[in-house]
């Protein structure tokens, strides 16, 4: 009984489906958009990283590693962004 518990609250990963850095570009230009002058997504690199990585997986199943998602949400670290062709605008 406990471990039916358990099992329904972990969180099922929804496997996606694209390259990694677009999907962290999306929260990167959440976190960095303003609205009524606060940040969309008002949190840090480490909980946005987390959450990434406890909601979301590569299409097989396999994990995404915390330190390659830190560093694509890295504002100083330009050359993780997508090609413009890649990348998901925000303001359309």
């Amino acid at each position: 009984m406990e471990a039916q518990k358990t099992a329904s609250r972990t969180p099922k990963r929804l496997p996606f489906n694209g390259e990694l850095k677009v999907l962290c570009d999306v929260y990167f230009k959440m976190m960095q958009k303003k609205v009524n002058g606060k940040p969309m997504l008002p949190s840090t690199i480490a909980q946005v990283a987390d959450h990434i990585c406890n909601n979301y997986c590569y299409p097989d199943g396999s994990l995404l590693s915390n330190p390659t998602v830190r560093t694509y949400l890295s504002s100083s670290r330009p050359e993780s962004r997508p090609k413009s062709d890649a990348e998901i605008n925000l303001d359309d």
